[in-house]
């Protein structure tokens, strides 16, 4: 519909993480990396839109090239 505003569910790195079983540094190296697409808030916290993980999830993305112990 047109004037309609989407709202995006932005998850925390910690939520993320969890999700999909990374640690939250490697969040943040796909984040410089170009990986996963963040959202900086004003305070300059990263959240991550749900929409990225789902696209992580369903393999759409690039290698994630990380695990669980960085």
């Amino acid at each position: 519909m047109e004037g309609e505003i989407t709202r995006l569910r932005l998850l925390t790195l910690k939520e993320a993480s969890e999700i999909l079983n990374v640690h939250i540094n490697t969040l943040r190296r796909w984040d410089r990396e170009g990986i996963i697409r963040t959202v900086r808030l004003p305070n300059g916290y990263r959240r991550i839109p749900e929409s990225e993980i789902h696209r992580i999830l369903n393999g759409k993305g690039e290698d994630r090239g990380g695990d669980n112990h960085d």
